[in-house]
């Protein structure tokens, strides 16, 4: 709980995600574009370590179809 605010703001400064007031007390927080490109570069990157066999790529195809 102590470190969540510091790292969101530190996601914030990175610009990989964009702060908003929701109301007086509640901030919101969102995946920028450049956000959503680095997630996609690192979800890339674990794929292409967990499907080491071709069979696997059913499995994951059908996760993400879920």
């Amino acid at each position: 709980h102590g470190r969540l605010y510091p790292n969101l703001d530190d996601l914030v400064e990175m610009e990989l995600v964009e702060k908003s007031e929701l109301d007086k007390r509640t901030n919101e927080y969102g995946l920028t574009e450049k956000g959503y490109e680095v997630l996609l570069e690192q979800l890339n990157w674990e794929f292409s370590k967990l499907i080491s066999e071709e069979s696997r790529k059913g499995d994951i195809k059908s996760l993400l179809e879920g």
